[in-house]
């Protein structure tokens, strides 16, 4: 499988994050791209989807507990938030990354078929986070003014 490169891969993962946050927040157009990724002291989640068939490969979705505890108050409301927070958290952020793999792997190859997995959330480190900025397809969303990390390795069958 060839792997596909950086240049292809990061306008195509640019648009579908970017869409599926529109999708899962009350803003739109969010700042991406050129930005500098900060380090990320306060406690993140990580959200890893894998991919296999047409297109094979890793997705990975970081971002601040506060950012996605955020997320879940504006999606399922305060009350809710308080009592099912931390595992509502987890899965918002499984579900931006299942959500925008599919994305991506229907973009870059839309004939043949690809599987994914169910999302992987854990707890993340900021060392985790800075090796995954340092990815070549490392893509840096503003939402609600905190960072939001996305990173994609695929190959194309």
């Amino acid at each position: 499988m060839p792997v596909v490169s950086s240049s292809a891969v990061v306008p195509v993962l640019e648009t579908a994050v970017d869409r599926v946050l529109d999708g899962f927040t009350r803003s739109h157009g969010h700042a991406r791209g050129e930005q500098r990724v900060l380090r990320c002291a306060a406690p993140c989640l990580l959200a890893s989807v894998g991919m296999r068939g047409g297109v094979a490969g890793v997705m990975c979705v970081a971002a601040p507990r506060d950012l996605c505890a955020e997320l879940v108050a504006e999606r399922f409301g305060e009350a809710e938030a308080a009592t099912h927070g931390e595992a509502l958290a987890e899965s918002l952020l499984g579900e931006i990354a299942s959500i925008a793999a599919g994305s991506v792997a229907t973009s870059l190859e839309p004939v043949e078929g690809t599987w994914l997995t169910p999302p992987a959330v854990i707890e993340s480190t900021s060392h985790e986070w800075d090796v995954m900025s340092e990815a070549r397809t490392a893509t840096v969303f503003n939402v609600y003014g905190r960072q939001m990390l996305v990173a994609l390795a695929v190959q194309r069958r």
